[in-house]
């Protein structure tokens, strides 16, 4: 027999032996029993072969007792209590160890816990016992949480833990608090998380409610679980609902596999939402191996989404749309868009993916599109209907779309005077080639208009690579270049009745446009008919040059810039300004919204009088538009002007400085059409002139 007090004792662990450190108590001990007062402060035990790392309590009670048999050791503790920086915990225990080694020890464990510490769980996975793909998923997704009560319970044979097969039973089950869980990579994670949590032999089942970002998540269930072919699977299902622009921040930020991703090309990073809607999630997590599986469905509750930089919203919108892994699978929205009732339906046709949508706009619901002066200007609506076809296989898809124009009236200047409507207007677009990189469309309207347009795929977003509309041709040819090319064929274009709707200058333009051409067969410009006008210009960056040809000009132009920072550059070899349309009368035009202008030409003509080389700068300015300088040279002749153009209260005021010298005034006003007046004669004026007018009206 021993009676002995140890006091901070240590034992070393050995092979599947437990190590102590700072064991303290009372040990009695005979041949075939023995007891032990467990009375330890700042104890550690170590179990390398269960735990990763030792396990520390600030303190350690309870009564242990031994005894043999006639076939194995018996151990049972009572009273036993630990208390520790990870949680509190008392509990029972009866231990059988076989005198015959080939017979696994039985253990029989009840622990009752409170306040624990989740942020610590780790600490207490029985890794040696999980597989390391389920160890790393445990220990990336439960990050926090208080654990305000629970027990553990361990009854069967060592060597049949986890006790897949029934030969035991392991259960652990926790309340837990205030939690943080990160339920999938990339996601972000439940927070403020209120859950149960139950394992049981090698499954695990939590259920409970949290805060996604600002939303409310219910109905949350995480089950893991191994399959007949002894892979790890964990499943997690919930709803997750509130506000929908807050559900879109929490979908753009997931940070999720390429292939677990391809949904994200439909949350757009400056797509905005209003209204409130219901998220539900199931999520399939296969441990041993990367391709997570989704299966996810939103709901809209009278919502609103916002298209990024296009003022267009989708308004009143209900229904649901389910989707998967990869992409939406199927659903049915209604929606009011562009002012009129939508609806689009989501299925599969076969093997393919068929998204149907129809609807009508309305002159109203168009107006996000136009600016505030074209809107009163269109009335009537546009009854449309469009199909996608997508087969995820061969990644090729097939568009067709409808929209009906005959009811589309517009009150605009040529060539887009439509005051009934147009009776033959029927835009229609078709696929004309599809492979499983790009996307070839066919666009017509009868002879008002075609087009080609060539996208690509990008991560899994459509794209535009290049394309050509042509207005007045019935074909134009696949575009080579890059960037949207637009063409036209006018048979008349009046500059002066389009340039209040524009706001004078070049309006900001799509990014995609490249490259403008066309040919008006009469250009009316200032009150005055140019005549037969061809441009072809292109786009650098902010810049568009190009060149500009006719009778009444040709040369380069250069322009950049919107609204009042537009500018004109134009260097021309020829610039024959014809008379005025009509004598006397003022242009509508408002000399503060004109661009600034430089204008070179090495001929100018005016009214079939020849005047020499012509340099004009002029800028706009808060009132109206100031003329740096309108320079005409001859050999004999120099006139130089400066001055403002002005529009006060409406009215319309021009002021110049004119200096004149001429060498040979004969020469000077045969040149200005009075010839035989006058022979030789050095002439030069200075002259201060004001009119009420504008200065094409003098």
């Amino acid at each position: 027999s021993l009676e002995a007090d140890l006091s901070e004792t240590t034992v070393l662990p050995y092979k599947k032996y437990p190590g102590v450190q700072g064991l303290s108590g009372h040990l009695s001990l005979t041949r075939q029993t023995g007891s032990f007062r467990l009375d330890s402060g700042n104890i550690t035990v170590s179990l390398p072969q269960v735990f990763r790392s030792p396990l520390v309590a600030r303190r350690a009670t309870g009564d242990l007792r031994w005894e043999r048999t006639s076939d194995f050791w018996q151990i049972k503790g009572n009273n036993l209590r630990v208390i520790s920086d990870d949680a509190r915990g008392a509990g029972k225990l009866t231990i059988r160890i076989p005198l015959d080694k080939s017979v696994s020890p039985y253990v029989n464990l009840r622990v009752d816990f409170q306040n624990g510490n989740g942020a610590h769980a780790a600490r207490y996975y029985p890794a040696s016992h999980l597989s390391p793909s389920t160890l790393a998923w445990m220990e990336r997704s439960f990050v926090a949480g208080e654990i305000t009560q629970g027990y553990l319970i361990y009854d069967g044979p060592i060597r049949d833990f986890p006790f897949r097969h029934d030969t035991g039973k392991f259960e652990l089950q926790g309340h837990v608090r205030n939690g943080v869980y990160r339920y999938l990579p990339g996601w972000e994670p439940i927070k403020q998380a209120e859950v149960d949590v139950v394992v049981k032999g090698s499954e695990a089942l939590i259920t409970g409610s949290g805060k996604i970002g600002k939303l409310d998540a219910t109905q949350v269930t995480v089950q893991s679980r191994e399959s007949d072919e002894g892979h790890h699977m964990v499943h997690v299902s919930g709803k997750v609902s509130g506000p929908l622009n807050e559900t879109l921040n929490v979908l753009r930020n997931v940070k999720s596999e390429s292939e677990t991703a391809r949904w994200l090309a439909y949350v757009p990073s400056g797509l905005q939402g209003q209204g409130d809607g219901v998220l539900s999630l199931n999520l399939n997590i296969p441990l041993h191996e990367h391709a997570t599986r989704i299966n996810g469905e939103y709901r809209f509750q009278n919502s609103t989404l916002l298209f990024p930089s296009s003022g267009v919203a989708a308004e009143s919108i209900e229904g649901s749309v389910s989707f998967t892994e990869e992409g939406i699978r199927e659903g049915g929205l209604r929606a009011r868009l562009f002012g009129g009732p939508t609806e689009l339906a989501v299925g599969r046709q076969k093997d393919r993916l068929r998204i149907h949508a129809r609807g009508t706009m309305t002159a109203q619901g168009l107006a996000p599109v136009f600016s505030p002066k074209i809107t009163p200007r269109i009335a009537g609506n546009i009854n449309w209907m469009a199909t996608w076809l997508w087969n995820r296989e061969k990644e090729t898809g097939d568009l067709s779309a409808e929209a009906d124009l005959k009811n589309l009236k517009l009150s605009l200047p040529p060539p887009l005077d439509w005051p009934d409507g147009l009776a033959d207007g029927k835009l229609v677009i078709r696929t004309e080639l599809s492979t499983n990189t790009g996307l070839r469309l066919d666009l017509g309207m009868g002879d008002r208009m075609h087009g080609k347009l060539v996208l690509a795929r990008d991560a899994s977003a459509w794209k535009l690579i290049s394309g050509r509309i042509g207005f007045g041709e019935a074909r134009v040819p696949v575009p080579r270049e890059g960037g949207l090319h637009v063409s036209a064929h006018l048979d008349a274009l009046d500059l002066d009745q389009w340039w209040p709707w524009l706001g004078g200058g070049p309006a900001g333009v799509p990014g995609m446009l490249t490259h403008v051409s066309a040919e008006v067969r009469s250009l009316g410009m200032f009150d005055r008919n140019f005549g037969d006008i061809n441009f072809d210009i292109y786009r650098s960056e902010d810049v568009w040059s190009g060149t500009v040809g006719g009778a009444s000009m040709a040369g380069s132009v250069k322009f950049s810039g919107t609204g009042s920072t537009a500018r004109f550059d134009l260097d021309l070899t020829h610039l024959i300004l014809p008379d005025k349309q009509h004598r006397g009368r003022d242009v509508e035009s408002d000399p503060r919204r004109l661009p600034a202008v430089q204008l070179r030409s090495k001929s100018f003509q005016l009214r079939d009088k020849s005047l020499g080389e012509l340099d004009f700068v002029a800028i706009p300015r808060e009132s109206g538009w100031s003329i740096e300088r309108f320079n005409l040279a001859r050999p004999e002749m120099k006139l130089n002007v400066k001055g403002n153009w002005q529009l006060v209260n409406n009215k319309h005021a021009s002021e110049f400085d004119i200096e004149f010298k001429s060498s040979d005034m004969g020469k000077t006003m045969e040149a200005f059409g009075v010839p035989d007046q006058m022979a030789g004669g050095d002439v030069s004026v200075t002259s201060h002139l004001a009119w009420p007018g504008s200065p094409t009206n003098p």
